[in-house]
């Protein structure tokens, strides 16, 4: 007895029905959401821990600098990192170096003049330390060009700070100047 297929259980045996192929779409999209969450969990904590460790960096090489200078830390009449750069690099003109003009002074953080490390960027023709997130690390002086302490400063020396994630310098109930420039998100020295 011979068997023929009917043209019907021919069909079914070429493809998939439309509930298969729906429930194979939705499996992966939920992987992929999953995936993609992970991996900018991820991501959040490298840069965290990124900025981290270029901020103790950062510290090691003020505190070297202030050694070498009889205990004077860089001084800025703002908060942006130009002045610790200046500082750190040797580049007295926070302008950038070349063959030609090689930094002026001590340098205790040499990776600084290497502009495609990813650590310096220029604001208006000036470089800054950057964090993980392209800001501009904050600094501040525990003392003023007088001697006389600084009443918004944390640390008796210096403080150092990352705005964070956010990039923003003021959040809820905290102004925007300098003597209460934080929110929950800033890393601190």
């Amino acid at each position: 007895m011979k068997i023929t297929n009917s043209p019907a259980s021919r069909y079914q045996a070429r493809g998939f029905s439309l509930v298969e192929l729906m429930t194979v779409i939705t499996i992966i999209v939920i992987l992929a959401s999953i995936v993609i969450a992970a991996v900018s969990a991820v991501n959040k904590t490298n840069a965290r821990k990124e900025t981290i460790v270029r901020l103790a960096r950062m510290k090691n090489g003020i505190e070297n600098y202030a050694s070498d200078n009889s205990g004077i830390y860089p001084f800025s009449n703002d908060v942006l990192s130009r002045e610790v750069y200046k500082a750190l690099s040797g580049d007295f003109t926070g302008r950038g170096t070349t063959s030609e003009s090689p930094p002026e002074g001590q340098t205790y953080w040499p990776e600084l003049l290497n502009k495609n490390s990813g650590l310096v960027r220029k604001i208006n023709g000036e470089f800054v330390i950057i964090d993980k997130y392209n800001n501009s690390f904050r600094y501040r002086s525990g003392t003023d060009l007088q001697g006389s302490s600084v009443p918004e400063a944390r640390n008796e020396d210096f403080d150092a700070w990352s705005l964070g994630p956010d990039g923003e310098p003021s959040g809820e109930n905290i102004d925007s100047n300098l003597k209460s420039e934080e929110t929950e998100d800033d890393i601190w020295n």
